[in-house]
């Protein structure tokens, strides 16, 4: 006999379910201020899992040059990924303007723009109440260094 697992009244996500591989595939200035910079970025998102995988509560981190620099969210509060497909999430990031600025200074001096780290984490929940899962992805990023010139003028 089957049964179907629940808790607090929603059904939990399959055994097994596996959270989805991410990289940024471009970053650019969307709104600057005295106070803040907000970042526009497109999320690739594929979905290793058997099963279409619809996501609530997302929230990303992304460092550069190993520093902390901007958290945020999709435009859209749920984001559907295909079963064993791609998505790409557009992706609302808030830096404070001063932060943003120091820290990629003192961090790039020297540095090689060709290709600058980065590593995009974050959460989300499988459903609205869902199980959560947490994501993972460090990589290099060619437009950054047009951010950084941007930054600097």
């Amino acid at each position: 006999m089957a049964l179907a697992a629940v808790a607090g009244g929603c059904a939990l996500p399959p055994a097994g379910l596996r959270a989805p591989s991410l990289a940024l595939a471009d970053l650019a200035v969307a709104q600057a201020n005295a106070g803040e910079i907000v970042l526009a970025a497109n999320v690739d998102a594929s979905n290793p899992n058997p099963v279409d995988v619809v996501l609530a509560e997302v929230r990303f981190e992304l460092d550069v040059l190993g520093v902390p620099l901007a958290a945020g969210a999709p435009l859209e509060p749920r984001v559907s990924l295909p079963r064993e497909g791609r998505a790409r999430v557009p992706v609302r990031l808030v830096v404070p303007t001063r932060s943003l600025v120091e820290t990629l200074r003192e961090a790039g001096r020297g540095r090689d723009w060709s290709a600058v780290p980065y590593r995009l984490r974050g959460s989300a929940r499988w459903g609205d109440d869902g199980v959560a899962l947490a994501f993972d992805r460090e990589g290099t990023f060619d437009a950054m260094r047009a951010l950084w010139r941007a930054l600097r003028r």
